[in-house]
């Protein structure tokens, strides 16, 4: 089974609670597992001083050792 990783900020938290709360809905073929790294306010400033840089949340993904990894962030950053 291949582990997919979406990660990144709240467009990636808000599917992750859509789907826990509607388990019958899914995506893509049965031999992926969907993973997902996100939270509101994440943001990619490695020095973030309130705690929600999404470097803090890397060694998450590392541990899955994922097929494909999409980053979905910096939008109010950049």
């Amino acid at each position: 089974m291949a582990d997919v990783v979406l990660f990144g900020h709240s467009y990636i938290h808000r599917p992750e609670s859509f789907l826990r709360r509607q388990p019958w809905v899914r995506n893509g073929p049965p031999e992926l597992r969907w993973r997902y790294v996100g939270g509101g306010g994440a943001r990619l400033d490695p020095h973030d001083p309130q705690g929600r840089s999404l470097f803090r949340q890397i060694h998450r993904v590392a541990a899955w050792q994922p097929m494909i990894i999409y980053l979905h962030a910096g939008e109010n950053d950049l």
